[in-house]
């Protein structure tokens, strides 16, 4: 016998009824344990016949064909219902009915430490899908994967028992594998990788899979998204936090504005907020849904008045919603479930300090010029932002040393509020700072050239006393609650580690913008 890829999908508990499964459950073929449903496949000329080459071609035909397997198994005294998928008969299911990280969870369950391939979605610098293989099998730590930072969304790998699943498995939402078996002979099969995902084995050597999983069930989407606009539409509404950000860094120093209508007359705006988008809306404030905040764009405009990018503001929106005892996020337009042992973990290690201030900051201006403000109302500080000025930049790399350089040796490292990327721009600045200060002699040399007369002393060729400086971190807000996204809290934690293993001082501060 041949063996046959099986991409195999568990039903969710309380969905039984085939037709409350499949879209359409008019064409089928029954067999002793199950149905296949599948659509007519037909024999139509390739388009690109007649686009590229204008004419059709009697011998050149394109067919697909597409099924859906459903069966079901015994265990544990109740049927637990499978989909298996051949050719493309997972579109075949009606939304919301599948087993979200069914396969990558079973597979993380069967398969020994080495793996093959992995993608993972990276939220340091701005979430970003990722794809990684190896030329041989390796761990996860040879794919350079950071556990806090990254989340898993596939893997391939070799199982333990070849002989039960083969060569390889993938898991994704579906768990996908070859094996000599047939319709008769998948049962077995079925329930031991139905065992493998209850016993939960992946937690042993995989603890951390569980911090966040992203959300795909279309149901569950529609139900946060509906919270969300209930919140929005009706402020007493609780369990949700929202705001409007930027989603990824820019260039402040060359934008002009930003608008949300690009006709002519329409209001420049000198940061997205939700207030103002809604208040550009007129009429229709009062009742805004999804297909509105998809629609509807954010633009930013450059000092030549050019568009220089635009995203849609359901892009735009971060939100954390409380729902059925669940924190899901919603971060440049994906959600994400949040573990609750891992969120109280990382709330509980992260303080706002009061010790330490800045003076309010008039949130019409630009960070480079508060930051220029600062420095001429109170000479203990040096602004040596490269916004206010591209000589205050370091070397080749047109490094910042720190916004603001004070005479007791603290660097404040300051950003207006803004989503994950943004905040993680500002983490990563202070990072790559502080650690070059440690490590690199040219470095401080150059440093030292920009300081004034009386900041002099605080950076010079000798190798610095880190045990002296505190990296402060700055973030300027009009908001009372002081509330930083769940991703830029996972992001300061990680930075915060690394510094104070060199042995810094390390504040965030609240900036109260006015």
């Amino acid at each position: 016998m041949k063996s046959q890829k099986l991409s195999i999908y568990l039903i969710k508990d309380d969905i039984s009824d085939h037709k409350d499964i499949v879209k359409d459950t008019n064409t089928k073929e029954d067999f002793t344990d199950g149905s296949l449903y599948y659509k007519k496949s037909y024999s139509n000329p390739p388009n690109w016949t007649n686009n590229f080459f204008n004419k059709t071609i009697d011998e050149l035909k394109n067919s697909s064909a597409s099924g859906l397997y459903v069966t079901k198994i015994a265990e544990n005294n109740k049927d637990i219902y499978f989909g298996l998928s051949f050719g493309h008969g997972w579109q075949m299911f009606k939304d919301g009915v599948i087993v979200e990280q069914f396969g990558i969870k079973t597979a993380l369950s069967v398969v020994k430490d080495e793996i093959k391939k992995i993608e993972k979605k990276n939220f340091k610098n701005g979430l970003k899908d990722v794809s990684e293989q190896l030329g041989k099998i390796g761990t996860v730590a040879d794919f350079g994967f950071d556990v806090e930072q990254d989340i898993m969304r596939a893997i391939v790998g070799e199982p333990e028992n070849q002989e039960l699943y083969g060569k390889n498995v993938i898991g994704k939402d579906a768990l996908s594998l070859s094996v000599k078996k047939n319709v008769d002979e998948v049962s077995d099969l079925l329930k031991e990788l139905y065992k493998a995902y209850i016993s939960n084995d992946y937690k042993k050597r995989f603890d951390w899979f569980d911090n966040f999983s992203s959300i795909s069930d279309k149901k569950l989407i529609a139900e946060l998204d509906n919270k969300m606009t209930g919140k929005i539409n009706d402020d007493t509404q609780i369990g949700v936090i929202y705001w409007l950000s930027i989603p990824e860094v820019i260039s402040w120093e060359n934008t002009k504005c930003f608008k949300y209508s690009l006709r002519s007359g329409s209001a420049d705006y000198q940061d997205v907020t939700f207030e103002d988008f809604k208040n550009s809306l007129g009429d229709i404030k009062s009742d805004i849904n999804i297909d509105l905040l998809k629609k509807k764009r954010v633009y930013q405009v450059d000092t030549n008045d050019t568009v220089i990018e635009e995203w849609s503001i359901y892009k735009c929106l971060y939100s954390e919603t409380d729902y059925n005892s669940e924190k899901y996020l919603l971060v440049a337009g994906k959600y994400y479930k949040v573990d609750k042992d891992y969120k109280k973990k990382v709330e509980d290690d992260v303080v706002v300090d009061t010790t330490f201030s800045l003076p309010d900051w008039d949130k019409s201006k630009h960070e480079n010029v508060y930051n220029t403000e600062v420095a001429t109302n109170d000479n203990s500080f040096q602004c040596l932002d490269g916004g206010a000025s591209q000589r205050n930049l370091i070397g080749r790399g047109k490094i910042e040393f720190a916004d603001l350089v004070k005479t007791d040796k603290h660097l404040v490292h300051v950003k207006k509020y803004g989503a994950s990327a943004v905040l993680s721009h500002l983490f990563s600045q202070g990072l790559v700072s502080a650690t070059l200060l440690l490590t690199e002699k040219p470095f401080r040399i150059e440093v030292n050239t920009k300081l004034g007369a009386t900041h002099k002393s605080i950076v010079t060729d000798s190798n610095p006393n880190p045990s002296e400086f505190t990296i402060v971190y700055a973030i300027g807000t009009d908001k009372d609650d002081f509330k930083l996204p769940f991703f830029s809290l996972v992001n300061y934690r990680n930075t915060k580690k690394q510094l104070e293993l060199y042995r810094y001082k390390v504040l965030m501060i609240k900036i109260k913008q006015i």
